[in-house]
């Protein structure tokens, strides 16, 4: 090609542009999804990966971008989760030169295993890790903190959730105390309303993502306790592709 001389495919061979892989996204893309679902897992529960992805849990993560975003930065960010973790392959399982072989469906495993012999004290560290990691996360893609008036500001003012996408305000930007104690006297005000002279929140927007919320000053913290717990499983989980016609799923 006129336009090196090293026999270099610029944008790539049309095998790799046009493969299953690059028109799916790769394994990196189903991790990231099982992110999600992992995510939108009630508190407390484990997230079954060998049942098929539920319709709902697929249209928020691919209807909001702030879902696919920040699941798939979570993603990409597990190899440095196992790092922390001191779970590795051993230098003759993988190599740089093969793109594959970190994510290959037996070193996944291998690593699964690997990271299911940390104790919890080794957990409750890595929990304020991958917290750390989501402020930077939102910090590069311009989110500020919001404080507490702020939340109970635009809450009431019509927004149903304690984020604020188009001025990309968050109260989760502070620390991990802060998400037990601050965080939760902000967003108890916000979401269950003021209280009245019998002490009823006569405001209480009911919003199914907090059912417990009231009675749990833990809800944020369990979010990252709740993923790191299940690292394991979203490193074991395998791709499904369901068919139309209501056939069964085949494993990719």
């Amino acid at each position: 090609m006129w336009f090196n001389d090293y026999k270099l495919i610029t944008f790539g061979s049309m095998n790799k542009i046009f493969s299953w892989d690059e028109l799916t996204g790769g394994i990196i893309e189903y991790l990231s999804l099982c992110m999600h679902r992992q995510y939108s897992t009630p508190r407390g529960e484990n997230c079954n990966f060998n049942k098929p992805v539920p319709n709902q849990t697929l249209w928020s993560y691919y209807n909001r971008i702030y879902n696919r975003d920040s699941s798939y930065l979570a993603a990409i960010s597990l190899p440095y989760r196992l790092f922390e973790a001191n779970s590795f392959l051993d230098e003759w399982e993988w190599s740089f030169s093969d793109e594959e072989a970190l994510w290959s469906k037996e070193n996944r495993k291998k690593l699964a295993i690997n990271f299911s012999k940390i104790n919890d004290s080794e957990k409750k560290l890595l929990c304020r890790w991958e917290h750390n990691r989501f402020c930077c996360y939102l910090l590069s893609r311009g989110w500020l903190p919001a404080n507490s008036d702020e939340v109970k500001y635009y809450m009431r003012n019509g927004v149903q959730r304690h984020t604020l996408q188009i001025a990309r305000l968050h109260p989760c930007l502070c620390s991990w105390d802060s998400l037990k104690f601050d965080l939760y006297d902000t967003l108890h005000a916000a979401y269950m309303g003021p209280i009245d002279a019998y002490g009823k929140h006569y405001d209480s927007r009911k919003n199914p993502i907090f059912e417990d919320f009231n009675d749990d000053n833990t809800h944020f913290q369990k979010i990252d306790e709740d993923n790191i717990r299940q690292t394991g499983d979203i490193l074991n989980a395998n791709p499904l592709l369901k068919q139309r016609n209501n056939e069964e799923f085949l494993s990719l």
